[in-house]
């Protein structure tokens, strides 16, 4: 999927996303829900699950530029 230009707030310039970066992601989940059923937990807990059981230090390390 190519990047498009993604507007940079704090100048208003266009800037490309970088590498460690997701566009856009649009996820049909029709096949998974058919294959396993529903999902049991709500993705805002699942990403919180997520960020909690990371080590403390990983969360405080800035991105690689």
């Amino acid at each position: 999927m190519p990047r498009r230009p993604v507007s940079n707030c704090a100048n208003g310039k266009v800037r490309c996303p970088r590498a460690t970066e997701f566009d856009s992601l649009h996820i049909d989940t029709s096949r998974m829900q058919e294959l396993i059923g529903a999902t049991g937990v709500d993705w805002r807990d699942g990403i919180r699950r997520q960020l909690q059981a990371l080590p403390p230090a990983l969360l405080r390390q800035s991105p690689t530029r």
